[in-house]
């Protein structure tokens, strides 16, 4: 069952504070700060031109303007600390995150930032561990969020370096079913969505499909296909280009994770790279769940689909 209260904006949830906050919470968020470089740096590792230049989500930002954002806020995050350390309570300055994520040097190559953010977090590490309890109590007012303590601040980064890496990583992979071997792989997902399948005729019934056009996309995490999608670009006379989605399903024990938004979105910015002017699929009547999902996507039902079996 998706997860309907799932937003793609924030891919791992939004934060939550926790109550009370412990000094074993305050170390568990200084490791995921002093982590974030190489975790970041590993989830761009194998992403190409046309990925980095992509949305991560339609109407978002693309992979390179994100990773040049984590640049820009951490380093809001790192000299608020250091205005809390040094003044009484002073009220911190806003930054206005769409209108820095167009400006030109957004467009720079990604290893600048990365660079940035390794020399960042060496130095917000080293001055976090040096706190004691009544440095994590300073703090900052934020004009429309109120007060934030240091050891809160520190929590929101964490949480919010997690964000990042999640967000780079799906994008990194999600891929096209080349090689038999891949093909093989995204059996056990898809067979929950058609349990007719059969597993030794699985890969010759993709590679007959493929010859009429049809490609297979998948999503791995921790190394296993989670969501599988097989889809089509067609031109037809009522709605022209058209990317149409044939299967798309998440496996039941990794759902309300996120990955079938991710593998919507990185549909609809594949439709959208191929000068497409629809994106559509058709959905049985009876996955109410699903029909919800879509309808969170954006997706709207347009038309009725009739069927007649020859056989």
């Amino acid at each position: 069952m998706p997860d309907l209260d799932y937003d793609p904006r924030y891919p791992v949830g939004k934060f939550a504070k926790p109550d009370p906050i412990t000094p074993d919470l305050r170390v568990g968020a200084i490791a995921d700060i002093a982590d974030l470089p190489s975790e970041l740096r590993n989830a761009v590792k194998g992403l190409d031109y046309e990925q980095l230049n992509s949305p991560y989500r339609d109407g978002g930002w693309t992979v390179r303007q994100l990773v040049h954002h984590i640049a820009d806020s951490h380093m809001n995050a790192f000299i608020r600390v250091r205005l809390a350390l040094t003044e009484d309570w002073p009220t911190i300055k806003p930054y206005d995150e769409k209108a820095w994520a167009s400006l030109h040097d957004s467009t720079a190559p990604i290893e600048w930032s990365l660079e940035l953010i390794e020399a960042l977090h060496a130095r917000w590490v080293m001055l976090l561990q040096s706190l004691n309890d009544t440095q994590w109590q300073r703090g900052f007012r934020h004009p429309e969020n109120g007060p934030q303590t240091v050891e809160l601040s520190t929590l929101v980064y964490a949480w919010h370096n997690r964000e990042g890496v999640v967000t780079v990583s799906t994008m990194a992979s999600i891929h096209l079913a080349q090689t038999d071997d891949e093909i093989a792989r995204c059996f056990p997902v898809i067979s929950q969505l058609r349990p007719a399948l059969l597993a030794e005729e699985f890969v010759d019934r993709i590679r007959t499909q493929q010859s009429e056009g049809y490609q297979l996309a998948f999503l791995e995490h921790e190394d296993t296909v989670v969501c599988v999608a097989g889809f089509r670009l067609q031109t037809v006379l009522w709605s022209g280009r058209t990317l149409y989605v044939d299967d798309l399903i998440t496996a039941t024990d990794s759902r309300s994770q996120g990955h079938g938004e991710a593998m919507i979105q990185w549909l609809i910015t594949f439709a959208r790279n191929e000068n497409c002017t629809t994106f559509s699929l058709d959905s049985g009547t009876h996955r109410e769940q699903a029909h919800a999902f879509y309808f969170r996507q954006g997706l709207r039902i347009t038309d009725f689909h009739f069927q007649l079996p020859l056989k």
